[in-house]
């Protein structure tokens, strides 16, 4: 006689199942080929497989076309700003250009090289000492945790304005979720509260 299984079991064991057939069999974003790929390598065969003729003159049509997408080489790119000095033909004054205000001194890191160092460390929370350690082996520059630091103090500063209108945006917002919990912050426990709608996310530390 066959005994009916426990409901629970049954939703259970299907819920297990479920996950291992996630686990390895991963429903994701798969490769397709595009139109326009940066580089062609073409392969064409040189002598005919029938006769043994020379191809070397004979042109070609693509019969098949595979692709392979890769990361270029990383490779760091210094681009050097110059102060060029004109003399007035009318009077003799020497007038210089201005430098952006931007480029602050003699050598500095590019705004694309502080905005990974941030991505890598708040958003992957990779810490300070690996996040350089990434810049030496990927990109061979030796960033100190110090510039990681100042990079920090700098797009938090950036990010006054932002953090205004998110308050504005999330305290409009017809449903709101809250919620608190314990986080290490300069070797101490701290309370870190969450509040976010269905679009945005403000997250605050109390020290």
């Amino acid at each position: 006689m066959d005994i009916p299984a426990d409901p629970a079991e049954s939703m259970l064991g299907q819920t297990l199942r479920g996950r291992v057939r996630d686990k390895f069999s991963p429903i994701g974003k798969g490769l397709a080929q595009i139109g326009n790929p940066d580089l062609i390598v073409t392969h064409a065969p040189t002598n005919c497989h029938g006769c043994g003729a020379n191809l070397g003159q004979v042109d070609g049509a693509c019969a098949e076309k595979r692709q392979v997408f890769d990361i270029p080489l990383p490779k760091i790119e210094v681009t050097e700003h110059q102060a060029l000095a004109k003399q007035c033909p009318c009077c003799g004054e020497l007038n210089r250009g201005v430098f952006p205000e931007n480029i602050r001194g003699p050598v500095q890191y590019g705004e694309r090289v502080q905005a990974l160092a941030a991505y890598f460390a708040h958003q992957h929370f990779i810490p300070v000492d690996r996040v350089c350690q990434i810049f030496e082996d990927v990109f061979g520059i030796a960033i100190s945790p110090g510039t990681c630091s100042n990079v920090d103090e700098r797009l938090f500063r950036q990010l006054e304005s932002f953090e205004s209108g998110l308050k504005t945006y999330l305290l409009a917002a017809r449903v709101l979720h809250f919620d608190e919990t314990g986080i290490r912050c300069e070797k101490k426990l701290r309370w870190m509260h969450v509040a976010s709608s269905q679009l945005a996310t403000l997250y605050t530390i109390f020290l």
